[in-house]
């Protein structure tokens, strides 16, 4: 089972993440939250899999949270998935250490996909990229 951590602020996105993944995926068990401050909260008692993040947030934004899990020294994937769409938004992201810049709802589709791609790059890694046995 993979864990991913969603932070969305808007309740119902939230949800149909959730659902549209784990049912693209039934490895997946996806939590969230609606905010950077509940997130650590979280990502401090246990660690996730992968992180999908939204680039505006109420408090602290997606970007300095997607820096805070990377202070931690977490390597765990980071993916925006977010309605900012700009190149500047974009740039933000990727400085801060996320691996992925989707744009929704533009890249819905493709987002299972990317979160599996990226899950696999991380069993990969933990197996030293020797592969599963």
């Amino acid at each position: 089972m993979w864990r991913v951590l969603c932070v969305e602020d808007h309740a119902d996105s939230s949800e149909m993440l959730k659902l549209w993944l784990e049912r693209a995926n039934p490895s997946l068990d996806v939590e969230s939250t609606g905010n950077a401050a509940s997130a650590m909260s979280m990502i401090y008692e246990w660690p996730f899999d992968l992180y999908l993040l939204d680039l505006w947030l109420p408090g602290i934004s997606g970007d300095e949270l997607c820096r805070w899990i990377r202070e931690t020294g977490s390597q765990a994937p980071v993916i925006f998935f977010s309605g900012v769409v700009s190149n500047r938004s974009r740039r933000i992201a990727l400085n801060a250490g996320a691996d992925e810049f989707l744009v929704k709802p533009n890249d819905l589709e493709r987002l299972p996909d990317v979160v599996d791609r990226y899950l696999s790059r991380a069993a990969m890694a933990a197996c030293g990229g020797r592969g599963i046995s």
